[in-house]
């Protein structure tokens, strides 16, 4: 018998469910690649996961052409409990998550990565404001604001660069 690990460690990356075309394999693959890449720990057992990430995607109706598209990348401890979201949103041409999402799921998780740190980042200031204060509960909780970072566009050129985020 295996014994179970009872430290959390790093974030669970929940698979990706319900996104058009090959998304779920490629944006689950890609985000755990990017928040390594990012230094961000990542466990691949959810029991052992300090954090859980899970995305959902939502694919507008067609209009004149283009389709509303929203990735919102929910962050909760292992209990369940909200700890906060990042939305990236954007419109796209009609049908460009069909098929195969390659690169651009890259450029997506690479995107997202500084608003789900941000998140993280603020869970980490308030379980700390809690130890600190003891058993004393905290009178107000921060409101989170959602971040809204553009989707990249499904045409990729050669450059890989990412814009510098707003301050």
């Amino acid at each position: 018998l295996r014994s179970v690990q009872t430290i959390s460690q790093g974030v669970w990356v929940q698979p990706v469910r319900g996104a058009p075309g090959d998304g779920d394999k490629s944006l689950t693959r890609a985000i755990r690649y990017a928040l390594i890449r990012a230094k961000v720990a990542v466990t691949s057992e959810r029991l052992a996961a300090r954090h859980i990430l899970e995305a959902d995607v939502r694919i507008g109706a067609l209009m004149r052409g283009q389709q509303a598209v929203a990735i919102s990348w929910t962050l909760t401890y292992p209990d369940g409990r909200h700890i906060g979201r990042a939305i990236q949103r954007n419109t796209v041409p009609a049908g460009s998550f069909d098929g195969r999402w390659g690169e651009t799921a890259v450029i997506i998780a690479t995107a997202a990565v500084s608003g789900i740190k941000d998140v993280l980042a603020q869970a980490e200031n308030m379980a700390q404001a809690r130890v600190a204060s003891g058993s004393k509960r905290l009178k107000t909780d921060p409101v989170w604001v959602d971040e809204v970072p553009s989707l990249p566009s499904p045409k990729l050129s050669s450059e890989t660069g990412l814009a510098p985020k707003d301050q």
